[in-house]
């Protein structure tokens, strides 16, 4: 981890002040410091020499901030060499806050290696019995060229670790580290490790061993003086070990060298040296073949066998004459998969094998003499089966050893010396014949009597079965079902006799789509290890042999990710039964007989269902009578990029019925990713409304006159009607024009009515009602009326009614919403005259009859006052 030394300052001015009250001296050689006054209470930073003497102790002093501002960013300062080294890295320090809290940030950030190494994570063999201390890591660098910032590869379990048996795989993982100093990158950004997982295949170990044998009767040959043609000795290299031989050749030496030809089996030469060959072995060799595989077949071990001939000429004295064959080739010893690298490891072989050919002196008349030499086969047992004659009992072929003519061999023909319609006697018998070999050169050589063992072997018998036998379906899957497990698939024979070679192969035309492997997972190696030609091409050998009782088993697995249908195919089963004894010499003409059996297999991969829902697939909806289905709105495909499209299933003419009717259609939505996911289908119910009609109808259709009027005048009531099926809201009422201050708005009773309250989009006005007005026939009255205590003179003005209305969208998945508002206005003109008031004359009292009565009294009590006062 980076360190980070620090002064915690309370801000950048505070740090760039600081900065310059230090006086920083800095020289050519190497950072400096000198130091300025500093005040009390303010900050110093001493920055020591990055590349002090050796002899000098280095000195640092910081001291921090002592009250730093808790609001403020964290100033952070490099402070470098200013003249490096080229070949040295730059040193600096990194001022930073000692005590940064989380929401100050991190000093730096550790982000992912954006880079790959063209080997990391790339699989690796390795041999069995190794560790992963054996198990080569890949290098540091990107490609050839490239270096790397990498520092380190390492295992992360301990490298003691086995990596498991042969044939098996293995995850294990490593790590690519950058040190413990992480190189920066950018404005405090580091590279975090990385993390790879690898799979790691063990092989078997290696196993280089060889035979090299002159098979046709040793490494000497014997011939007479006068020889017409000298018989070649034919040679085989055996690859007995499990890696292949490559670039085998050949060459002759020693001091007879000259008198001997070496030549593949067909009498060409061998091939030429390259270049390469000759710095490794020298010149001289001759190629016979660029890579002779290891042994893989027990029933046919002459497969791995590369023959040649060595031929002395002819012609020569007698004597005996010698060469040496020296053989030499390359086996490979690194792990094949060594990242791509060039010049993984090998290692050069060598051998050879001594041949004396002799010639021998005409003495005297010459006398036949016993043949030599035995005949590869002569003299080997012979198995046939139960009721079988010497007839059928094959004898030996003629030649010494395998070839391709029978004129290079010198026997003539053979013949069994008992009748040939002679029983061989009972299954589980041996019983003991002769034959007699008659050689070509009958002038020189007496035939020659060989006495067998015939074993008599009860006469095999062919049962087998399979399971599954006939056909076999695999569990269906949907698109994106990713790897699956295999089924299993097993041949058993139930017979005695023994199925050699048993191979499969998948045919059809959705054969490439399914694949058939050894029960671990690992491919089928291909069959090129036997000559049946019938069987064609395309096979994987299953096993070389399956005897009596036993049974073999394979898996087929249909491949990942198919795309959906439906997909067929056949698996083949394949092998021989062998028409004679198997110990027929070794040689491939005895006969046979191919079965083949085949199974059905079936796999079929579906669409899986739309898996997104949205609040109104399927929901209500609601269109408007008479209209057509086509243009009743469909629910939005809200999720991008998965929906292509939405359709109504039903032909897009269908009439919607009347108001108040409900009916159910469907619609599909069809997905975008088509072949991943089927079209899903949604009912919806359809609602049937009545268009809209918006008609508020006023009576008050003429000017409105109270005429002239002296006093106070009653109000006159004017009525709304609601004639349409919309309602109406928010209804007031309001006074306009040239005298709007001599009328009033009040109820119906003549009350005063409130003021229009806010948003109801009137500034002046009252508010008619607090509730809607609804249709059709809704109803709503209001009076109008001068104002009392007008003067006198002609007043007008008019009145305006407005009223509110909603209309909305439908089909809105389900849910009716207002699209928007309308308005409605109603006018009409009032008008009054006010009369000068009439002057008032008040008319002469009536006489009171009583009123004389009355002043009588009054005088009498007067007097009669002002009589008691005295």
């Amino acid at each position: 981890m980076k360190k980070h030394y620090g002064v915690r300052l309370g801000s950048l001015a505070r740090c760039i002040a600081l900065l310059v009250t230090l006086s920083l001296v800095v020289s050519m050689g190497g950072l400096a410091v000198a130091y300025g006054g500093v005040a009390d209470g303010q900050s110093a930073v001493v920055i020591v020499d990055p590349d002090p003497p050796a002899d000098e102790p280095q000195t640092g002093v910081v001291i921090a901030d002592p009250e730093p501002a808790p609001d403020e960013p964290l100033p952070t300062v490099v402070i470098a060499d200013p003249e490096p080294d080229a070949d040295e890295p730059l040193p600096g320090v990194v001022i930073a806050d000692p005590e940064q809290d989380d929401t100050g940030g991190d000093t730096y950030t550790l982000i992912e290696y954006p880079y790959e190494g063209k080997w990391w994570g790339a699989p690796i063999e390795v041999y069995e019995g190794a560790t992963l201390k054996d198990a080569p890591l890949p290098p540091l660098y990107l490609d050839y060229n490239t270096p790397s910032e990498a520092v380190s590869v390492e295992w992360d379990d301990p490298l003691d670790t086995p990596v498991g048996d042969p044939g098996t795989i293995n995850k294990f993982s490593y790590t690519i580290s950058f040190g413990d100093e992480y190189p920066q990158v950018v404005g405090g950004v580091y590279y975090a490790p990385k993390t790879y997982e690898v799979e790691i295949t063990v092989k078997p170990y290696p196993d280089y061993s060889h035979e090299i044998d002159a098979s046709n009767g040793g490494e000497k040959w014997i011939a007479k003086e006068g020889y017409e043609e000298a018989p070649p000795f034919e040679v085989d290299i055996t690859n007995t070990g499990n890696q292949p031989m490559t670039r085998l050749q050949l060459r002759l030496s020693g001091k007879d060298a000259d008198l001997f030809t070496i030549t593949k089996p067909d009498g060409s030469a061998l091939d030429e040296q390259d270049s390469w060959s000759k710095s490794l072995f020298g010149e001289g060799y001759g190629v016979l073949m660029d890579s002779l595989d290891g042994t893989t077949s027990p029933l046919l071990p002459y497969f791995n066998v590369a023959p040649f001939d060595v031929t002395p000429k002819t012609g020569l004295a007698a004597g005996a004459y010698n060469v040496e064959v020296e053989v030499a080739w390359v086996s490979y010893t690194a792990i094949l998969n060594n990242y791509g690298a060039v010049g993984m490891g090998y290692d050069t072989h060598q051998d050879s094998v001594a041949l004396t050919f002799v010639v021998e002196p005409l003495i005297g008349p010459i006398d036949k003499i016993d043949f030599p030499d035995d005949g590869y086969w002569w003299g080997a047992a012979i198995e046939v089966y139960e009721g079988s004659t010497l007839k059928d009992a094959p004898l030996p072929p003629l030649y010494m050893e395998l070839d391709d003519s029978e004129e290079d061999s010198p026997a003539d023909h053979i013949e069994w010396d008992d009748p040939l319609d002679t029983s061989v006697g009972a299954a589980g018998t041996t019983g003991q014949f002769t034959y007699t070999v008659y050689f070509k050169e009958s002038s020189v050589y007496n035939p020659k009597q060989y006495t067998v063992d015939v074993k008599v072997l009860a006469k095999p018998v062919r049962d087998y079965f399979f399971e599954p036998e006939k056909s076999y379906t695999f569990k269906p899957q949907n698109v994106g079902y990713g790897n699956l497990v295999g089924s299993v698939f097993s041949v058993y024979n139930n017979g005695t006799a023994e199925m050699d070679y048993v191979s499969v192969r998948l045919t059809g035309e959705d054969a490439s789509a399914f694949k058939a492997t050894y029960l671990n997972g690992r491919a089928m190696y291909t069959n090129v290890n036997f000559r049946i030609k019938e069987l064609g091409d395309g096979y994987g050998q299953l096993t070389d042999y399956l005897q009596g009782r036993q049974y073999c088993s394979y898996m087929i697995t249909p491949k990942a990710n198919l795309a959906a249908g439906d997909y067929e195919a056949t698996a083949e089963v394949s092998w021989i039964y062998l028409r004679t004894p198997l110990q027929n010499y070794g040689i491939d003409g005895f006969g046979y007989d191919v079965v083949t059996e085949e199974c059905k297999i079936s796999f079929s991969v579906g669409k899986t269902e739309f898996p997104y829902d949205f609040p109104y697939w399927g929901s209500d909806v609601r269109a408007y009578e008479g209209s057509k289905l086509s243009e009743v709105e469909l629910p939005p495909p809200y999720i991008p990029g998965d929906i292509d499209r939405i359709e109504w299933d039903q032909d897009g003419d269908t009439v919607i019925g009347k108001a108040g009717t409900e009916e159910t259609f469907s619609y599909t939505i069809y997905p975008e990713d088509s072949a991943r996911y089927s079209p899903k289908t949604y009912k919806a119910l359809v609602i049937s409304v009545e268009y809209p009609e918006w008609d508020l109808r006023i009576d008050q259709t003429e000017a409105l006159d109270f005429g002239e009027v002296e006093g106070v005048v009653p109000s006159k009531v004017v009525t709304l009607t609601n004639e349409g099926n919309m309602y109406y809201f928010y209804l007031n009422g309001s006074i306009s024009g040239a005298d709007p201050d001599a009328f009033e708005v009040t109820a119906a009773d003549g009350s005063a009515l409130p003021d229009a309250t806010s948003g109801t989009h009137l500034e002046n006005g009252k508010q008619l009602t607090s509730g809607s007005l609804d249709g059709p026939g809704g109803t709503l009255s209001f009076g109008v009326s001068p104002k009392a205590g007008l003067e006198p003179g002609t007043y007008k003005a008019t009145i305006e009614v407005d009223a509110w209305t909603g209309t909305f969208e439908l089909g809105n998945y389900g849910e009716m919403a207002h699209a928007y508002y309308k308005e409605e206005k109603k006018t009409f003109d009032v008008s009054v005259t006010v009369k000068e008031p009439s002057e008032v004359v008040k008319p002469a009292p009536a006489p009171n009859p009583f009123q004389n009565l009355v002043n009588t009294l009054k005088n009498l009590l007067k007097n009669l006052a002002a009589l008691l006062r005295r």
